[in-house]
């Protein structure tokens, strides 16, 4: 979720949670034997993915057994299934090389809470689908040690709902059993839970958030590790690394702009120049992970962000349309040609405020105040640079028509390209997550963030978002060509294939496909008064929706 109180309330948590967790775990029984070295890879849907990025799992067993420098590694991917994992194109040559380059020993799968809406009827197909696919990560990985993880439970769910979940956890008991696996069963550890907390432990009661994913993190390392004792004093700085590391995990998995390194334009040499940096900069933050689980007192804060050396000079092809030069203000409105009746007037650019680059969409607020999203790195930050884009706020404060003052809202993200306002604050789309930021103290400066929605594809990053908010405060997103993306709902899993446009109800989470088009490339929304859609796609074309 979000900032210092948010993981203050997730501390508690985790603590308050250490005797009913404790005593629900009684599958969790002696440590398995792991050897030094060994790597442990993650397969599944949003729960495995979230608890990936949330660091506990591994700090809990690196802490354990910090001498075998265990790699930890994960392919979660959101809105995954069993039977249906959705992928761009030319993605199964990338997946192999990754297979390639983490072997693993152990192999940890959570699946069934995506699949539980199919109910009882759907529980012969997941039955199938699940041994075929346990079945061909055995291929994969022969030899290694299997655990299964079943769902969590929905907090304040309907008993009917939760039925078909535990049917699918028992499901997964099942396979586990026949094959020999590990079973931990999350589903009845995390429904006791909800009984004997006071606060949420997940988001719309199917996201872990922080103080659910720290408790059920303390059930999966027990499955691992038995009973040893970990120091908890440590385990925030460990989780930290881990955590770090895992978002640069993701990165490779689920690369920006991929399209280039795999997809229809497809470039060998960039594929061969840029994804070794990811794996660089995974092995960097391993190497800070270890170091602090093998130093006491060390702190993540002391560990500057991996970071590598600019890439040389890329290639470049002369434009035959003359393309590519950049005039300066003054020169590029003086070619303006403006309509009788009409005045051009230059009310910012990058002569006077240097961070207004590359901008991407702009808003203007209620108070008159222009909000620019700003891409840089576009299409994406190179691996091993720090990310720059920016949500700049300009401001005309003595009313001459030119911005005069400049406020830095966010800052640090990647692949920013939409920005709207809600009565609950700014969302703006940070591929592949819709996030909802808020200045709760008047500085200007974005102080809490909260995810809304995660699951845009990545794939042709300057394809995405673009959003919008409707007259019902619903929020509008895009997806382009070559998009595959899915969203993991209270409702279900939602799935786009090529250029469709979305709605999302911030209030209760749910997702529609408002419409696809055979035209690619949706860049933007806009309404009239009388709540009219009304969108520009990429080719020039404008559609009244």
């Amino acid at each position: 979720m979000n900032s210092q109180i948010l993981r203050t309330s997730a501390v508690r948590a985790a603590f308050a949670l250490l005797v009913c967790f404790t005593s629900l775990t009684a599958n969790a029984r002696a440590e398995i034997p792991l050897k030094a070295n060994d790597t442990v890879l993650f397969y599944g849907g949003g729960m495995v993915e979230r608890l990936c990025e949330n660091g506990e799992i591994e700090a809990r067993i690196q802490l354990a057994r910090p001498e075998l420098k265990l790699r930890f590694r994960s392919l979660a991917w959101t809105g995954d299934e069993v039977g249906n994992r959705q992928r761009p194109e030319g993605y199964v040559e990338h997946l192999k090389n990754l297979l390639a380059k983490w072997p693993a020993n152990v192999v940890v799968v959570g699946y069934g809470l995506n699949e539980s809406f199919a109910g009882e009827a759907g529980l012969a197909d997941f039955r199938a689908q699940l041994d075929a696919h346990l079945s061909q990560l055995a291929r994969i990985h022969p030899g290694a040690k299997f655990f299964v993880l079943s769902p969590i439970a929905i907090e304040d769910g309907s008993e009917a709902r939760n039925r078909d979940v535990e049917l699918y956890a028992k499901a997964l008991a099942e396979a586990a059993a026949k094959r020999g696996a590990e079973f931990v069963d999350l589903f009845s550890a995390s429904r006791a839970a909800y009984a004997q907390h006071p606060e949420p432990l997940t988001d719309r009661g199917v996201h872990l958030n922080d103080a659910g994913a720290r408790a059920v993190a303390r059930v999966i390392a027990r499955a691992f590790v038995g009973d040893t004792a970990v120091d908890e004093a440590r385990l925030t700085e460990v989780a930290q690394a881990a955590a770090q590391k895992s978002r640069f995990v993701a990165e490779v998995v689920r690369p920006k702009n991929a399209v280039v390194y795999f997809g229809v334009r497809k470039r060998q040499d960039e594929y061969d120049g840029e994804i070794p940096r990811y794996h660089q900069l995974i092995e960097k933050a391993d190497e800070i992970l270890r170091e602090i689980v093998s130093r006491p007192g060390a702190k993540f804060a002391d560990f500057p962000r991996p970071t590598l050396p600019p890439l040389g000079e890329g290639r470049s092809n002369k434009d035959r349309f003359g393309a590519g030069t950049i005039k300066p203000p003054a020169e590029q409105q003086s070619e303006i040609k403006v309509a009788d009746g009409y005045a051009l007037n230059l009310f910012a650019s990058e002569a006077e405020f240097p961070d207004l680059r590359n901008p991407v969409q702009i808003a203007f607020d209620a108070r008159g105040r222009l909000w620019v999203v700003t891409m840089p790195t576009w299409p994406h930050t190179v691996p091993g640079e720090l990310p720059k884009d920016k949500v700049l706020v300009l401001e005309d404060t003595d009313r001459d028509g030119k911005a005069d003052k400049q406020t830095i809202f966010a800052d640090g993200l990647d692949a920013l390209d939409g920005i709207a306002f809600h009565q609950d604050g700014v969302i703006v789309s940070a591929q592949p997550r819709l996030l909802l930021m808020r200045d709760s103290n008047g500085d200007g400066r974005a102080d809490q963030t909260r995810e809304l929605l995660r699951g845009v594809d990545v794939t042709d990053s300057h394809h995405g978002g673009m959003v919008s908010t409707d007259p019902l405060g619903h929020v509008m997103f895009c997806d382009g060509v070559f998009h595959r993306s899915q969203f993991e709902t209270p409702f279900g899993v939602v799935r786009g294939i090529d250029a469709t446009t979305y709605r999302l109800d911030p209030a209760t989470g749910r997702v529609w496909n408002e419409y696809q088009t055979m035209t690619p490339n949706p860049w933007k929304i806009t309404f009239d008064r009388w709540g009219n859609v009304f969108q520009m796609y990429g080719g020039g074309h404008f559609l009244d929706e």
